[in-house]
């Protein structure tokens, strides 16, 4: 009885779930280094974990691990920057959605398109989550009021909408011509799908 063992079949997995960890990880690092308020890979690495990991655990945790973990970071080295703040929670709950938009995204054939409107919806979505937050949380509750607040983030939606764009495009771009060009990191959906 042959009990070979297909290789691609067991590193697969290890070396897939070892490159999203790694963008993981510097997309978060960036979050370091000097940057236009908003403009980071971000907001798009969450969208591109949720669409890419094979788990749904996985693609969960390790961007909202590696966000916690660098937010914890700037709390230690940046002067008057709190780990905690009141708009927080509604920061990673748009976080959380951007993961179950790419788990959406990994159902589809990730096109151009389908990227673009989940890029043009994330991006919107945390612009209005996270002004009325910070509205609620430090503001008086009045019409006026929250109509200031959206107006003073527009820079920072047009840094989002940028930043979101543009990462997108390369962490979905460079990973599906990495999977065409390395079987082993391609899923088995997209195993099946060439073979078709």
């Amino acid at each position: 009885m042959d009990q070979s063992v297909n290789t691609h079949e067991v590193k697969r997995p290890h070396l897939r779930a070892g490159i999203l960890v790694g963008v993981a990880v510097v997309a978060v690092a960036s979050r370091l280094m000097p940057h236009p308020w908003n403009l980071s890979p971000v907001a798009a690495m969450t969208m591109f974990c949720g669409a890419a990991f094979l788990g749904r655990r996985a693609a969960l945790l390790t961007p909202l691990a590696a966000i916690f973990a660098s937010d914890v970071l700037l709390s230690l080295v940046l002067p008057n920057t709190p780990l905690f703040h009141p708009a927080m929670a509604a920061v990673y709950a748009c976080y959380v959605l951007n993961v179950m938009v790419g788990r959406w995204l990994s159902t589809r054939r990730r096109d151009p398109v389908d990227v673009a409107v989940a890029v043009l919806f994330c991006s919107v979505t945390f612009f209005v989550v996270t002004n009325v937050a910070v509205w609620w949380s430090y503001m008086n509750h009045n019409a006026l009021d929250l109509a200031a607040c959206f107006a003073g983030a527009i820079p920072f939606f047009q840094n989002s909408l940028l930043g979101n764009a543009v990462f997108a495009t390369v962490f979905f771009g460079g990973f599906a011509i990495a999977e065409s060009r390395v079987p082993e990191l391609q899923s088995d959906t997209a195993l099946r799908a060439s073979a078709i």
